[in-house]
């Protein structure tokens, strides 16, 4: 193409795009929510610029009883207003004086029910959030959109064939007041039909279990919202989705089918990491999700470092509500080896979970331990046959970051020395996290605890006794370092724990922020225990799999300086 030719298209172009240049619009007198509404009903933002005079006052005039509509749609019905236009370079420009005068406000409202639905509780608490109430300045869009919650209130709860019976809205405009009377006829309540289940792998039966309604049950969104979220958090399904069919008028009820899609049935992971505590860590965990077709399942984990490693394995089994209930059975080797002490075990055991109201995790177990341990050169081999309760709460608004979150926990556990144990004891456990935003960042404190009553503490296995320090202890201090010492001086641990933490971090560029801490704390055997301190501060990297920490902590004991690097969730 010769260029001046392209020149030309170019000029042309450009001389088009300029006339379809949308006329500007001002509005004076009014609130950004008024004139945003003027403007848009006017709609002459697209009108052309090159439009004669003539013309575009005809287009002006056509336009202007929309102000009106735009006014009054806000509750504004004695509104003025007079328009100028003039040209301004090469496009249009209409200004819009306005006096919109008094906003007229509800003066009544009456909304009912009518019909088999007029005495549902929960449909009835639903009409109380309406966008609209008695002195509110009217808005007939909050108008229409109290009218659509209602229908789909009414739809959530399985009136499928309800209507408004009765729906007026009155303005006395010389009063400046305005009545609304909404009536809806809600029509019986469908309920629940058959649930489709799809041919998978894995038993219908066992599907079925996690279907929180039966055919026949009066139909709520809600439970088709809890069933899904359900079988989401199952792990079984890579893909889920919950379809209502259409509600048959003939027999009342609302067929449901499950479109589910299965994921690999095996899954490996492999990890690295670092901490000062235990050096470099290199993890392997195989995962089986759906082990035959009644939902067994069973993982196996592998974690090395130069002070502890361990072996695991993991059979779980679904329970008679598969949303609720689990049974485990365990069986583990873990050996240790740091300043404080030495140890090898083997642990094997049978746990029921239960996930109880208001967020709480119920662990009840049965805990097999073989332990051969040395601690300050003093050894010996044990076993432990007990039973163990945990309870676990946690919520966050962020997994990965949270800027509000508590984890709570608590555990008990004993043994009896006529009953296939060493020695006897009884130990109570537990631990705390909040986080709380704060001056831009966060707050973060913790506490750890421990009580022991135990016959012959020497019989009592290292991985049962309290040490204290480290990067999730009392930092400043060495890992395990910190707790009762034999006559040579050397750590031996305690019957009981206490240890906090308080810190705040805040982000400082991007991804990166800084950090202040304080830690306090120990194991012990006497109640009048002697807290070692620490103050410190740090830098944080908030990566995609969790913060990143690097920390400088100084001891008020002892003095000197300890680095401490660790990485992992906050909660």
């Amino acid at each position: 193409m010769p260029l001046r030719r392209a020149a030309a298209l170019l000029f042309a172009a450009a001389l088009a795009a300029a006339a379809r240049a949308g006329v500007e619009v001002a509005v004076a007198g009014a609130d950004e929510e008024l004139a945003a509404n003027v403007r848009a009903h006017l709609g002459l933002e697209g009108v052309a610029c090159d439009l004669d005079a003539r013309r575009f006052a005809l287009v002006v005039a056509r336009a202007q009883p929309r102000i009106g509509r735009a006014l009054r749609a806000l509750g504004y019905y004695r509104g003025r207003w007079r328009i100028e236009r003039r040209r301004v370079g090469d496009c249009w420009r209409v200004e819009v004086h306005l006096e919109p005068g008094e906003r007229a406000r509800i003066a009544a409202l009456e909304v009912t029910l009518e019909g088999p639905g007029e005495g549902d509780e929960v449909l009835r608490a639903a009409l109380a959030n309406l966008p609209l109430a008695v002195g509110d300045p009217l808005h007939h869009g909050r108008y229409e959109e109290a009218k659509r919650h209602i229908v789909q209130a009414a739809l959530a709860r399985g009136y499928f064939d309800g209507r408004f019976s009765r729906h007026r809205l009155v303005v006395d405009r010389r009063r400046g007041e305005a009545r609304i009377e909404l009536r809806y006829q809600t029509g019986r309540r469908y309920a629940f039909g058959e649930v489709q289940l799809p041919d998978l792998f894995l038993d219908r039966a066992l599907l079925a279990r996690f279907v929180p309604f039966r055919p026949g049950d009066p139909y709520e969104v809600d439970a088709l919202v809890r069933l899904e979220t359900a079988l989401l958090d199952s792990g079984y399904f890579r893909r889920v989705a919950v379809d209502r069919g259409e509600p048959d008028r003939e027999t009342g009820r609302v067929p449901v089918a499950l479109d589910l899609e299965l994921p690999p049935r095996h899954k490996s992971t492999f990890g690295v990491g670092y901490s000062t505590d235990l050096g470099p860590q290199l993890r392997y965990q195989f995962e089986n999700r759906y082990l035959d077709r009644q939902g067994d399942r069973y993982d196996a984990d592998l974690a090395l470092s130069p002070v502890a490693s361990e072996v695991g394995y993991r059979f779980r089994r679904p329970g008679g509500d598969p949303t609720r209930e689990e049974n485990q059975f365990t069986l583990g080797f873990r050996q240790e080896d740091n300043d404080s002490f030495r140890n090898r075990s083997l642990e094997g055991g049978a746990a029921r979970v239960v996930a109880l109201p208001h967020g709480w995790l119920a662990t009840a177990q049965l805990t097999l331990l073989l332990e051969d341990f040395d601690v300050a050169a003093r050894g010996d081999e044990v076993v432990y046959l007990y039973p163990g309760l945990a309870l676990d709460w946690s919520r966050a608004d962020d997994p990965r970051l949270p800027r509000r979150g508590l984890r709570l926990s608590f555990g008990i556990q004993g043994a009896r020395e006529d009953l296939l144990s060493s020695a006897s004891f009884l130990q109570l456990r537990f631990s705390a996290k909040g986080i709380l935003p704060a001056l831009g960042g966060r707050l973060i404190g913790r506490l750890q605890g421990g009580f022991t009553a135990v016959d012959d503490f020497a019989s009592l296995p290292a991985s049962l006794r309290f040490f204290a320090g480290g990067d999730n202890s009392v930092r400043g201090y060495d890992y395990r370092a910190l707790g009762p010492t034999d006559d040579a001086g050397e750590v031996v641990g305690g019957r009981h724990l206490l240890a906090a933490g308080l810190e705040y971090d805040r982000r400082i560029a991007g991804d990166f922020g800084a950090a202040l801490f304080y830690d306090a704390g120990t194991a012990f055997d006497r109640w009048r225990p002697h807290f070692a301190e620490s103050l410190g501060f740090g830098l944080r990297w908030f990566s995609p799999i969790g913060p990143v920490r690097l920390d400088l902590a100084f001891p008020r004991q002892g003095g000197g300086v300890r680095l401490h690097i660790s990485m992992g969730p906050d909660l």
